[in-house]
């Protein structure tokens, strides 16, 4: 994933030494047979891996190694999919302060390119 900040963004968390979390959350829809694994929104949680990287953007190498791979074979289709969410860390408050993009889609499509996240403050135009 490629982090991106507007300059007020990147000015912002530059000022209050913040960083930035990516947070990756795996998943798929449940084989026919694997329907009583699914959670309460009726998919198969796979797991989520969260990775920091500095306030002033950048690349985010989300690791693998989270998602729990015995689950795999409870899925409808040999692919899972990634939700990828981008924040502040939250280190200076209690409040996220930016607005990013997010991606969603499968792990085979995060894959072939460097996915782009652009982020903004909450508020900016």
């Amino acid at each position: 994933m490629e982090v991106s900040l507007s300059p007020k963004a990147k000015a912002r968390l530059a000022r209050l030494h913040e960083t930035i979390t990516v947070s990756a959350s795996y998943y798929g829809d449940p084989a026919p047979g694997a329907v009583k694994h699914a959670d309460e929104v009726g998919q198969i949680d796979l797991g989520r891996a969260m990775v920091e990287i500095p306030g002033a953007g950048g690349r985010a190498v989300i690791p693998g190694a989270s998602v729990k791979r015995q689950r795999l074979a409870w899925l409808a289709t040999p692919t899972p999919e990634v939700n990828v969410n981008v924040f502040s860390s939250r280190h200076s408050g209690p409040d996220n302060l930016l607005d990013c993009a997010f991606f969603q889609d499968t792990v085979a499509v995060a894959r072939q390119a460097p996915v782009k996240l652009a982020c903004k403050l909450i508020g900016e135009r």
